[in-house]
């Protein structure tokens, strides 16, 4: 019965320091909007995305934020190459047409948060032109897993044209 007791208890310390309760799960991103400085086929760019959160994202909270087919990614990004709010991130990662960024500061709801990759050759638009194009964005918790809020797909459009 002792023993019972204490796995109770190490249970119930694990989820009082996983985030589990801290976070309103799933709230609503709203305003989604992505600007590209140039917007022409194979073009190496600066992409801006701005979102307003519906809940705080953590300090070493994480912001995924996911780019159409064909988006041109690199593979190791530096993390003073892209500012949340103003301030470097503390790490990027990127896979595939994803890029997960670690955040510095705390982010309270109803911000308006702004991402820039701060590089003008950030990201290289598609090969292919294309309209209707959007982002989602996602917030998750300290542990990178658990989900606060999105997956939310941007309103707005982008257009990439040809060269």
């Amino acid at each position: 019965m002792k023993n019972y007791y204490k796995c109770v208890w190490v249970c119930l310390l694990f989820v009082a320091f996983s985030g589990v309760f801290t976070y309103a799960a799933h709230a609503d991103i709203t305003g989604i909007t992505v600007a590209l400085e140039d917007n022409t086929a194979s073009t190496n760019t600066k992409y801006t995305v701005e979102f307003t959160t519906g809940a705080q994202v953590p300090k070493n909270g994480r912001i995924r934020i996911t780019f159409p087919a064909g988006t041109g990614i690199p593979g190791t990004w530096s993390a003073a190459a892209v500012h949340v709010n103003g301030v470097g991130a503390s790490t990027v990662t990127t896979s595939d047409s994803t890029v997960i960024i670690k955040v510095n500061e705390n982010i309270p709801a109803g911000t308006i948060t702004t991402i820039v990759g701060v590089e003008t050759d950030s990201l290289t638009n598609p090969t292919t032109p294309s309209s209707g194009n959007t982002v989602t964005v996602e917030t998750r918790a300290r542990n990178g897993s658990t989900v606060i809020e999105g997956p939310t797909t941007s309103t707005n459009t982008y257009t990439i044209i040809s060269g």
